[in-house]
């Protein structure tokens, strides 16, 4: 993986045919408030523009993202492979479609150092709804 300073956390983005919203996703991570993240994309053998894309970003931000290609073999094969090639002592898994708040880096180190040895991390994502650009809290259980 590529250098950051003191990077904490690695997000592992696969990608199969996702040059429509790869570009957001990885805007998001490199638009952080704080430094600690790097993010690895996985292009799974994908037949559209998203392997270009990845590489873009790649060029434009060496220090956060990096990219490899691997044959089309599915999003459990892709990210057993990302995860791999992990070196930073935390790791999560952030879909091609998904995307962070600014201040997602400086919140989650503020939590780290508050709480001292963590082992894991769950985090709730907020649902965006494109039509209409609201956003509601999104919840599997009541």
């Amino acid at each position: 993986m590529s250098e950051n300073k003191h990077p904490l956390l690695t997000l592992v983005t696969c990608a199969y045919n996702a040059e429509d919203t790869l570009a957001r996703c990885l805007q998001s991570i490199c638009e952080q408030t704080a430094t600690g993240l790097r993010v690895l994309v996985v292009d799974d053998g994908s037949t559209d523009g998203t392997a270009v894309l990845a590489q873009t970003f790649v060029s434009e931000h060496p220090e956060i993202v990096e990219a490899r290609r691997v044959s089309h073999r599915g999003l459990g094969a892709a990210r057993n492979f990302g995860l791999a090639l992990v070196d930073t002592p935390y790791t999560g898994f952030l879909d091609a479609d998904d995307w962070l708040p600014s201040d997602f880096a400086e919140r989650l180190t503020s939590c780290l150092q508050a709480r001292g040895d963590v082992d894991m991390i769950f985090i709730l994502p907020t649902c965006c709804d494109e039509r209409d650009g609201t956003m509601s809290p999104w919840y599997d259980k009541d």
